[in-house]
């Protein structure tokens, strides 16, 4: 029962982890490319502000996916130490394994939720920004 209950959550932290990155992937190029496109509407505090909070943005969930990326790669390596002993030692040796690596694992869960929190807030701020500045342009052009 709990090997079941801890495959569904594995399964479903994968599907959630692989759907935010697609979000935000999605999110910072189609900013980008509307950032580009209504550029010479914006006053230029506006231009450098929603810029350098949705690079921010951008910067804290690229260094979270990239540090993320390591750390679960020296678990899969250590995991992979830890099924290479022979049949009799595997549990102690699989035991050991989980022991030591739940560390890494929660502090993983822990810093992301603070990283998720400052990335998604400053690029929301940042599309505000070009937001209320294109839609002052467009209220505040005459035909």
């Amino acid at each position: 029962m709990v090997k079941e209950l801890r495959e569904a959550q594995s399964m479903l932290f994968e599907k959630a982890s692989t759907y935010t990155k697609l979000i935000f992937g999605l999110a910072y190029g189609g900013f980008f490319a509307f950032w580009s496109g209504t550029r010479q509407y914006l006053a230029p505090r506006q231009i450098i502000w929603s810029a350098l909070l949705v690079t921010i943005s951008l910067i804290l969930f690229v260094l979270f996916e990239v540090f993320n990326a390591a750390v679960l790669s020296h678990v899969a390596v250590k995991f992979a130490r830890a099924t290479t002993v022979p049949v009799v030692d595997l549990p102690a040796s699989l035991q050991q394994f989980q022991s030591s690596n739940a560390r890494i694992v929660k502090s993983l869960g822990i810093a992301w939720y603070p990283t998720f929190c400052l990335s998604l807030i400053s690029g929301l701020v940042g599309v505000a920004i070009v937001l209320r500045g294109w839609v002052h342009w467009l209220y505040t052009t005459k035909p």
